[in-house]
């Protein structure tokens, strides 16, 4: 009969898991969770991922990344009307509900422009395997691409955010 892992043994196994991939960042103190993780994807990249395990939840791992709009971006939504600016935060809402992660807006209180968006992924331990946590990872990459491009295809604005990772 087998034992389920500790969360101890948990962090090692994920720790191995992004060393093997060149992402393991560091960890991090965290009193709000039993282990936290950083890592940057994709590798060698700036972008941060989080990866911790709550305190309240022992039995899953959150994956987070956050993501500031650009202040190219925020400018020019700021320039446009409310309705707008309405119109391409419904269609960037209905491209990310599409992933698997979910996300929260920061607003500017004085604009209403939205000027930091979180994405975060769930993974249950009974579900955690090496590829679903690179899968997890990627997936709040792909919404980064997501908010990124939908903004410059709509503001005709292109950010200084480097997304060549892939080459």
């Amino acid at each position: 009969m087998s034992s389920e892992p500790t969360a101890e043994e948990w962090k090692e196994t994920i720790t191995r898991w992004l060393e093997e991939d060149r992402l393991f960042r560091r960890e991090m103190e965290d009193d709000t969770a039993t282990f936290h993780l950083t890592c940057t994807y994709p590798s060698g990249s700036p972008r941060l991922v989080s990866i911790a395990q709550p305190n309240d939840y022992k039995d899953r791992i959150v994956i987070a990344s956050g993501t500031p709009i650009s202040l190219e971006h925020q400018r020019a939504l700021s320039r446009l009307s409310a309705e707008e600016r309405n119109k391409i935060f419904y269609d960037l809402r209905m491209q990310l509900m599409q992933r698997q992660s979910s996300f929260e807006v920061t607003k500017d209180g004085k604009t209403g422009v939205w000027s930091h968006i979180l994405l975060t992924n769930t993974v249950f331990l009974s579900e955690l395997t090496k590829p679903a946590l690179i899968r997890g990872i990627e997936d709040g990459f792909k919404g980064f691409l997501i908010i990124v491009w939908t903004l410059d295809h709509h503001l005709e604005v292109h950010s200084e955010e480097p997304l060549h990772y892939f080459s």
